[in-house]
């Protein structure tokens, strides 16, 4: 299981600087919190170190049933509750009304979706979340998916949305020309099109959420969790987490960066059981040539596995990167293709960074290299060659069931270098023993 999260965020809380709305300058580059940036690694934009960006904890996630942990919100009993809704309110009007500080509560029951276009602050957010012990059951739905909204968000910042249940709409929460929208714990289910979207949006998380169903609109995208957008001339949607999520059941990636995406964290996530039609079960992808070889994007303690593919092509892998970035931390095993298949079609030529990943029984390798690049391979389980070491079952502790823990004196355990990767997928400092251990388990003592 990937480690819980203990991320920071300027979600919730005043930042020490006030980062540019859209419609204004937009050229800070500033990247997401990364308390694990490697060593003397610069971002896309130069800068060497994490960018400060809050000051909210965010609490364990249990992704074995996507539940919301019990403290797991900003609301911990009713009386924090500034609005009580009863299922068949009209919540545009109700979400449209808040103001900076309100918490919308709503009570178990069936809704329609809803738009809101207003804000809350850095210090006074407006949150709307499942009443307090009723988490995941107020849904919202449109009883098919291939019209409306569960959430679209337009041209606002500083919301919050926690424990619903989004179901049989066309697409799920939709977040559009916004910053510092967090989305949280919600379950969201058989989606006509993609069932979580940041498009031209900034400084947002999806965070510990359940999604499962997207893509059931004939002929329609049906991404799990989709970051930017490829329409030209690039959507530069930077500064989001991704974190947490269970993702399964989708037509198209499960997880995709879209091309002019930059300084994204993607972490701790579990992605599974995908029938795609692109990529693979996580995707950093770009359509375009013109977009910056460096995307600053980190890949880290993901869990990917069982992702197959309806085209003839090698669409069936773990993780598919095409730019520039980080991947460290990783499980992918039992895809279709490769665990991690690198390539270059756009001919960037971008500086790819893959340490410390496990990468066990994928079909067609573990690691694909295409277009002439050179990715830095490291520390891996899986890939032959210097510097990583085949993966064997006698290694681990239990692999069929999943259990990639490497069992006392197994051969990885000591043999890697330093590489600037502090922890293990666990939160376990590295090293342990005499030296690194390859792939994503760190083993506490012999």
């Amino acid at each position: 299981m990937p480690r819980s999260l203990t991320l920071v965020l300027c979600v919730l809380a005043a930042c020490s600087e006030e980062v540019p709305r859209r419609d204004a300058a937009r050229a800070d580059g500033t990247g997401p919190a990364d308390a694990a940036l490697l060593d003397g690694d610069a971002r896309s934009n130069g800068d060497t170190g994490p960018a400060e960006l809050g000051l909210d904890q965010l609490p364990a996630v249990d992704l074995a049933d996507g539940a919301p942990p019990p403290d797991g919100g900003v609301v911990l009993d009713a009386a924090s509750c500034t609005k009580i809704v009863q299922p068949g309110a009209a919540l545009d009007t109700v979400a449209n009304a808040a103001s900076p500080g309100d918490v919308i509560c709503l009570h178990a029951g069936t809704y329609a979706g809803f738009t809101m276009s207003n804000s809350g602050t850095a210090s006074a957010p407006i949150v709307i979340r499942a009443y307090p012990g009723e988490e995941l059951q107020a849904k919202l739905t449109n009883n098919s998916s291939t019209s409306g909204y569960g959430v679209r968000v337009n041209s606002s910042a500083y919301l919050v949305i926690e424990g619903l249940w989004i179901d049989k709409v066309n697409q799920g929460i939709y977040v559009k020309e916004s910053d510092h929208i967090q989305v949280r714990y919600n379950k969201v289910t058989e989606v006509g099109q993609e069932c979580l979207r940041f498009k031209l949006s900034d400084f947002g998380a999806f965070v510990g959420n359940t999604v499962k169903g997207c893509g059931r609109k004939t002929g329609a995208n049906g991404e799990g969790i989709y970051v930017g957008s490829g329409e030209s001339p690039g959507d530069d949607t930077h500064g989001a987490l991704v974190s947490g999520n269970d993702v399964s059941d989708t037509t198209h990636e499960g997880i995709e960066l879209k091309g002019f995406t930059h300084d994204c964290i993607v972490e701790g996530n579990r992605v599974h059981d995908l029938s795609v039609h692109d990529g693979g079960g996580i995707h950093v992808t770009t359509t375009e040539t013109t977009a910056p070889n460096e995307s600053g994007h980190i890949v880290r303690g993901n869990v990917v596995y069982n992702i197959t593919t309806v085209t003839s092509y090698a669409d069936g892998n773990g993780i598919n990167f095409q730019r520039g970035g980080q991947l460290y931390n990783n499980v992918l095993y039992g895809n279709q293709h490769y665990g991690l298949r690198v390539d270059d079609k756009r001919g960037l030529k971008g500086t790819v960074k893959v340490y410390h990943n496990t990468m066990y029984q994928n079909a067609s390798g573990a690691l694909g290299v295409y277009d002439g690049l050179s990715p830095d391979v490291r520390n891996n389980l899986g890939p032959t060659g210097a510097d990583n070491l085949a993966a064997a079952a006698q290694m681990f502790v239990k692999p069929a069931s999943g259990d990639f823990h490497l069992v006392s004196g197994a051969a990885p355990i000591d043999k890697g270098s330093d590489v600037g990767v502090a922890t293990d997928i666990e939160g376990v400092s590295r090293p342990q023993g005499a030296g690194y251990d390859y792939g994503a388990h760190e083993r506490p003592g012999p």
